[in-house]
């Protein structure tokens, strides 16, 4: 339940989730975060008509 990573212009200037934690927190800050499944919130303004598009889902970390 702790949020482990945020940001604002995903995308933009090289600005990607990558697998370690920005939040200053238990895990601390650019730490890799453990394998497992983390949930995940993503919203964007859409360009064409500025309404807020909110999308949830799941994503599995695993080690290579």
């Amino acid at each position: 339940g702790s949020i482990v990573f945020r940001t604002t212009n995903y995308g933009v200037n090289d600005n990607f989730f990558r697998g370690y934690s920005n939040i200053n927190g238990t895990l601390g800050n650019n730490k890799v975060l453990p394998m497992g499944t983390y949930f995940y919130t993503f919203s964007f303004v859409r360009p064409s008509d500025g309404e807020l598009i909110t999308e949830n889902g799941f994503i599995n970390l695993v080690a290579n």
